[in-house]
């Protein structure tokens, strides 16, 4: 069993099928750019002016693409080919083709709209001229994509022709506007999945294998903008959302001038500006046309006295946070609002699952592998924390010290006698807790010198 980006790989004559327009060009674009990853020779029966403006289309709307015409090398059938065909018959262009097949500089050639080629009239040709095609390919160890119109006069015979020739037949079927299925119509080698999802979505094409419940996921993505020109606070965020499926996250650092084209589309804006008019507007313009974004103001502010919150919530503001803010307020904040519970039913299956993460509840570390163990799990799973590292007084006794009244559950202590230095794991927490660290140990009469604080996001393991 393989996957399909492996057997579009190793298939040496693939065909994709579909209806005019399902986007089937589009598809062999997206595998020779992100699985192929080669030059390719295009040989297509339309105007060159027409193939253009149709390679103009795909680069403008997909970042994949935008190197492609660098990768493409093209023929273009004759304007006359239709009376070239009349004189000469097929073996004219028999000959055309195997010599374009070996004078290719290129490994891969792609046959777009191959049914075109023929007319009702030409059927007896399509067999013969397939069959002389891939054995010219096979000496010259080409690889060959077709295309072929399911709507075409010819393509009974030439879709049943292609299918036994083929390695792989794909059938692309639209869903909607911006979705297709992938059927896997024939294969000589056995695949994982007979059927795929590819979807466009914004500047970004997908392949993915076709799952109701992964593509329901896929679909019901809330849209969430960060504006802020805060570094720490970036990578905060994009800590927390990176690996989130549910959660399509993006950052821009000032707020353009056509926001109000950007915003409709957006669920979540996490606004963090202390421009006072941008402060004003935006969330006036989302109350006036009744957008369904939400708007949190980050303030770059140590504090917010209550009557300057309540003038930010009769602007339009959601829910306004201070530079100090709680992690724990602001994440249920978020996840009340945009309806996604993303973060604390996650951290609750992983703290409470000792079959797979053995271990995740120790208080106590003994052995500092066991404890960058913790931290690796999770840093793979998004869980944010904040590491406390301090250096002890050398007269301390290790022994006497209650590691119950300096920590809180699920949190850790690593203690390493040979620099004489405690290290602190505190979950959910953000560096702002330090004080009340620091009164704990006091508390023990333990003298203790800070030697950094590091946040999840910045953690290298």
């Amino acid at each position: 069993m393989t996957s399909l980006e492996d057997i579009i790989k190793t298939s040496q004559f693939i065909t994709i099928e579909g209806k005019r327009n399902s986007g089937k060009s589009t598809f062999v674009f997206y595998s020779l750019m992100e699985i192929l990853k080669s030059d390719m020779t295009v040989f297509s029966p339309i105007e060159d002016t027409l193939f253009e403006r149709k390679l103009k289309i795909i680069k403008k709307n997909f970042e994949i693409f935008k190197d492609l015409t660098s990768k493409l090398k093209f023929f273009f059938l004759e304007e006359n080919w239709l009376q070239i065909k009349q004189l000469y018959g097929f073996d004219y262009f028999r000959e055309e083709m195997e010599k374009l097949i070996k004078e290719s500089s290129t490994n891969i050639i792609y046959f777009h709209r191959f049914g075109e080629f023929f007319e009702l009239q030409d059927i007896k040709e399509i067999e013969p001229t397939l069959s002389y095609i891939m054995k010219t390919a096979q000496k010259e160890n080409k690889k060959l994509i077709f295309s072929i119109n399911t709507q075409s006069p010819v393509y009974k015979t030439i879709g049943a022709t292609l299918k036994d020739f083929s390695d792989i037949t794909l059938a692309i079927k639209e869903l909607s506007l911006n979705e297709r299925i992938i059927e896997v119509q024939t294969s000589v080698t056995p695949l994982f999945h007979n059927k795929y999802y590819f979807l466009s979505s914004k500047n970004i094409l997908a392949l993915m294998p076709y799952n109701e419940n992964e593509i329901k996921i896929l679909k019901d993505k809330i849209k969430i903008l960060l504006i802020s020109k805060n570094i720490d606070l970036q990578k905060f965020f994009q800590y927390l959302f990176q690996n989130e499926r549910s959660i399509d996250f993006n950052i821009m650092e000032s707020i353009p001038t056509l926001y109000t084209k950007l915003i409709p589309d957006i669920d979540l804006l996490l606004f963090n500006d202390e421009n006072e008019r941008l402060k004003i507007e935006i969330p006036q313009f989302i109350k006036m046309n009744n957008l369904k974004t939400k708007i949190f103001f980050l303030s770059d502010k140590n504090y917010f006295r209550e009557i300057d919150k309540q003038i930010l919530y009769n602007q339009g503001y959601t829910a306004i946070f201070s530079k100090n803010f709680t992690f724990e307020e602001l994440i249920f904040a978020i996840e009340k609002e945009s309806g996604k519970f993303f973060y604390f039913d996650k951290f609750d299956k992983i703290i409470k699952n000792q079959t797979i993460y053995e271990g995740i509840n120790g208080i106590f570390y003994k052995n500092k592998d066991d404890f960058f163990k913790k931290i690796k799990i999770l840093i793979e799973n998004s869980i944010y924390f904040t590491i406390f590292v301090y250096e002890l007084s050398l007269d301390i006794d290790f022994n006497s010290i209650n590691l119950k009244e300096i920590i809180r559950d699920y949190d850790s202590i690593y203690i390493d006698k040979k620099s004489n230095q405690i290290i602190l794991l505190c979950i959910n927490s953000r560096p702002r807790i330090k004080e009340i660290v620091e009164k704990r140990f006091i508390k023990q009469n333990i003298q203790i010198k800070n030697i950094k604080i590091i946040e999840a996001q910045d953690v290298k393991i």
